[in-house]
């Protein structure tokens, strides 16, 4: 009986695990099995390849909901991160992988996204300043380097490499287009109804208190919604992407900001 607990949870907190469920009677098992043994040695232990015999271990089988074979599923940090059922070709399983396994240095620059909007940019400029040094040409980081402008008081810098930069990850494209409705936000002239309110919001960014830019911005949605093609909407979801669903003050306001919609 295997420990998956060590041999797959405990692994995938050091690298990604990509545990291939299968049985000696499945022929489409025959078939990835050869396949998958190839990238994992091409990998070079970038990531690690652990077989499942469904016939063996039935109980790791039910847990993780296995009704078909083959079943692969992509560990990382002892959770399954991405999964697909049925064979695939070599080219496949290769878009599939670079799709879906980790990526260190982008990890490294989601957290430095989420940590610009929690910080001062002062504490973690050397952080940013050796990425940029290091990866300049990445979209990526072009984009943090505009969230590293707004946080500044940059807004016509940001703006500026904002239109330069093009980025190809549909996520990317997305962060790109909350950059620039959070860089029209921190830009614009509040008038109407919602004109305190807005201010109130620019003034707190500027303060680097974003729990009070979310308060504001509600605020002003349930004042006008209809300011400047929605702004106060649209900038809104723009922090709660750029912090990501699990983060406390996404949480905290969802609801209320769902609210203020109605």
């Amino acid at each position: 009986m295997m420990d998956f607990a060590k041999e797959v949870i405990a692994r995938s907190h050091e690298v990604p695990v990509l545990v291939d469920f299968w049985a000696p009677w499945c022929g489409p098992c025959q078939f990835l099995a050869p396949v998958l043994e190839k990238l994992a040695a091409e990998a070079q232990g970038q990531w690690a390849l652990v077989k499942v015999n469904t016939d063996e271990e039935p109980e790791i089988a039910a847990q993780y909901h296995i009704r078909g074979i083959p079943a692969v599923k992509l560990f990382h940090r002892g959770e399954v991160i991405a999964e697909f059922t049925g064979a695939m070709p070599e080219f496949q399983l290769k878009q599939w992988l670079a799709k879906h396994l980790p990526d260190p240095l982008r990890e490294r620059i989601e957290a430095l996204f989420v940590q610009l909007l929690e910080v001062a940019p002062a504490d973690i400029a050397k952080s940013i300043e050796d990425l940029y040094q290091q990866q300049a040409s990445k979209a990526e980081v072009q984009l943090l380097q505009a969230l590293w402008q707004l946080r500044q008081g940059n807004i016509q810098e940001a703006q500026s490499l904002l239109q330069e930069v093009h980025p190809q990850d549909m996520q990317w494209i997305e962060r790109k287009q909350h950059l620039l409705t959070l860089a029209e936000l921190l830009s614009c002239t509040p008038t109407g109804a919602a004109q305190n309110a807005l201010a109130n919001a620019q003034q707190a960014w500027k303060k680097g208190n974003m729990e009070q830019v979310i308060e504001q911005l509600i605020q002003a949605v349930m004042l006008d919604k209809r300011f400047q093609d929605e702004l106060p909407r649209r900038a809104t979801i723009a922090l709660f992407q750029l912090l990501g669903e699990s983060h406390p003050l996404v949480k905290q306001y969802r609801r209320r900001f769902d609210m203020a919609l109605y």
